[in-house]
C-alpha cells in the first residue's frame, strides 16, 4: 500500500483506482453531535428539554420531535462484527432514524452531512455508541449503522420503512468514486499525555489516584521519595 497525504489523514492506496479514507472514533457527544441530531440521555434538572418533574419523583425530558411518511413501528435489530471499512451509505429524506442499544455493547456508526444531495466526505465522521445511550439522527443525514466493535450489537429500532426500499437513498462510494472508509481508535490525547514516536501511550494523567508513568516493560517509573 502507497500512503498519501489528504484532508482527513492517512489516504491509502488499496489498489490503483480505489483510496482508503481512514478516519478516528469520536466520541458521542451532545453537542457536537447535534449538526446530525440529538443524543438520548438523562438530563439535568436545568435543562431547557426538561418537560415534566410531578412531585419531583420522575424527570422526562423531551429530545426532539420525529418525522416519518407514514405511521411508525418500533422493532430490534441486531448487527454482526463486520470490520472496520465502509463502501457506502444511505440517507432517509423522510424519516428520523433513532437508535436506542439495549445489550450495552460498542458500535460505530458513520455520520455524513448532504451537500448538494450528495454525501460531504470532507465532513465524514465515525463517532462510537458506548451501549448506553441512544441517538436520533435528523432525516437526509447520510449515515451507515451500525458497525460492532465486539461480536454483535443489538438496538431498538424506529421505523416506518414497511419494504427496506421505502424512502432511501444509496451513494456508493467505492463503486461509484473508488473510496472506502475505515474507522480506528486513536492513541488518548491531550494535556500531559505523552506518546512515543510510534504513538504508544507512555503516561497518562489520572482523574482519580496518582498518576502512572511506565517505562521499558512496563516497568512503574515512580518520582523519587525526598
Amino acid at each position: 500500500m502507497v500512503c498519501v497525504s489528504g484532508p482527513l489523514g492517512p489516504l491509502e492506496s488499496v489498489v490503483p483506482d480505489s483510496t482508503l479514507i481512514r478516519v478516528p472514533v469520536r466520541p458521542l457527544d451532545a453537542a457536537s453531535f447535534a449538526r446530525f441530531g440529538s443524543v438520548i440521555e438523562a438530563g439535568q434538572p436545568g435543562d431547557q428539554t426538561l418537560n415534566r418533574a410531578p412531585g419531583q419523583m420522575a424527570y422526562m425530558w423531551v429530545h426532539q420531535e420525529l418525522t416519518y411518511p407514514r405511521t411508525p413501528f418500533i422493532a430490534t435489530c441486531r448487527y454482526y462484527f463486520r470490520g472496520a471499512r465502509c463502501e457506502y451509505v444511505q440517507k432517509h429524506p423522510g424519516s428520523t432514524v433513532v437508535l436506542v442499544p439495549i445489550d450495552a455493547k460498542p458500535s460505530v456508526i458513520w455520520f455524513l452531512p448532504d451537500k448538494a444531495g450528495r454525501p460531504d466526505i470532507e465532513e465524514v465522521q465515525a463517532i462510537v455508541l458506548d451501549g448506553r445511550r441512544g441517538i436520533v439522527v435528523n432525516p437526509g443525514v447520510w449515515i451507515r449503522y451500525a458497525y460492532p466493535v465486539l461480536d454483535t450489537a443489538d438496538f431498538a429500532y424506529v421505523s416506518a420503512r414497511v419494504d427496506p426500499e421505502d424512502d432511501i437513498e444509496r451513494a456508493y462510494l467505492e463503486r461509484d468514486s473508488g473510496l472506502t472508509l475505515e474507522w480506528y481508535f486513536t492513541a488518548p490525547s491531550g494535556p500531559d499525555v505523552e506518546l512515543t514516536s510510534g504513538g504508544a501511550v507512555l503516561h497518562l494523567p489520572a482523574p482519580n489516584g496518582p498518576e502512572l508513568s511506565l517505562g521499558v516493560g512496563g516497568v512503574v517509573q515512580r518520582e523519587p521519595v525526598r
